[in-house]
């Protein structure tokens, strides 16, 4: 009679272990780069649709200069008919706690996990949640201010990882219509533990010039 072999109790148990330590090791790298990865891409959609929205209105209303935007009632007018949005916040950027959130949570951190320096404003001139779940804070500018719109953008709206150079993001835009950063752009800068509502931290212009991927070398 052919003797049948078998595993006993312990060495499933071992392998069991053997497995566990190298999924523990393995899997939340790969949850990271895949959340990385889906982050950006949401995020290049989104200022896709930011690009758009500006160029299609700025053929509807055949002007060369955004400009024109220049008031909340203006600015109602394309954010609501350029836009699909989902939730109306009004003007509060900053909620009075995490329960109250509805467009962006009340806390930040810095991509290196800790709480992010940051002068976010309480308000901005219109705060929306998209249907993707995008938040958006728009500001027009002040009068010493050289750009037509400023957009602070959360791509996961008031939900996690909340952190800056992830899903928090500032991008603003010329009054040709021209998006741009201007810590990036203008002053070469990209801040890994700083954020600052006038100017951002610099990481959505190195996105950009990395194509789209999450790689911050370079910045500080």
């Amino acid at each position: 009679m052919k003797k049948l072999f078998a595993f006993n109790l312990a060495e499933i148990l071992i392998t069991m272990s053997i497995i566990g330590v190298v999924a523990a090791l393995v899997i939340p790298p790969l949850f990271g780069t895949f959340e990385d990865r889906m982050n950006s891409v949401q995020m290049k959609k989104t200022y896709g649709e930011i690009d758009a929205a500006i160029s299609r209105y700025m053929a509807l209303k055949k002007t060369d200069n955004l400009s024109s935007v220049s008031d909340n009632a203006e600015l109602n007018n394309f954010v609501n008919n350029f836009f699909n949005i989902a939730v109306d916040c009004g003007t509060a950027s900053v909620p009075n706690t995490e329960a109250d959130a509805v467009c962006f949570a009340k806390n930040y951190r810095n991509i290196k996990g800790m709480p992010t320096p940051i002068s976010r404003k309480a308000t901005c001139s219109k705060v929306v949640m998209l249907k993707s779940d995008v938040s958006l804070c728009i500001d027009l500018p002040e009068e010493d201010d050289n750009f037509a719109l400023r957009f602070e953008i959360d791509i996961t709206g008031k939900n996690l990882p909340n952190i800056s150079g992830k899903d928090l993001f500032t991008v603003f835009v010329y009054p040709s219509g021209e998006l741009y950063d201007p810590r990036f752009d203008i002053e070469g800068e990209c801040k890994l533990s700083e954020y600052d509502a006038k100017t951002g931290s610099g990481l959505l212009g190195k996105l950009i010039s990395t194509g789209w991927n999450l790689d911050y070398s370079g910045c500080d």
